[in-house]
């Protein structure tokens, strides 16, 4: 009797064993089939690998949303034990997003070195020009010498 108890444990055992839950193949097949009928994530490009039960989900999607979307999918198949969410989220495909358009840089108010003349900045608040800046700068050498000449200062050169 306890040869027949011994012997009915080890083919519950190996049952179990055998029957764990589907293999990788199966899980990113079943993950793959649900992530593609999922209408909220249809005509996003998203891979999916499978390894001892974690599931890596790769490529891009058109918000944080999706995003998360994708993972609770995958999250719900028979077998998967954790989630790499590797999802990029492509913003620039976004349905419905506005973008906010790039700002102009204001024009130049200084030459560039080797080129001469200035823009004059437009006011966008006033339209109206504002005036260009002097490109020269004010020195402070006088343009006459101010001591008198044959001064101690101008025989320093000889002696």
């Amino acid at each position: 009797m306890s040869k027949r108890l011994v012997l009915l444990s080890c083919s519950a055992a190996l049952a179990l064993a055998c029957g764990m839950g589907p293999n990788d193949a199966e899980i990113t097949s079943a993950v793959e089939r649900n992530l593609s009928a999922d209408v909220d994530l249809q005509g996003n490009a998203i891979d999916v690998a499978s390894l001892n039960g974690e599931v890596t989900l790769m490529g891009s999607v058109d918000s944080p949303a999706e995003r998360a979307h994708a993972q609770s999918v995958a999250e719900a198949v028979e077998g998967v034990k954790t989630v790499r969410n590797q999802l990029g989220v492509d913003t620039a495909s976004a349905p419905g997003d506005a973008q906010t358009p790039p700002v102009a840089a204001p024009p130049p108010t200084e030459p560039a070195p080797g080129e001469g003349g200035t823009v004059p900045p437009t006011d966008p608040a006033a339209g109206a020009e504002t005036p260009p800046l002097d490109t020269q700068a004010p020195t402070n050498t006088p343009t006459t010498d101010p001591r008198p000449q044959g001064s101690p200062a101008d025989e320093s050169t000889g002696s």
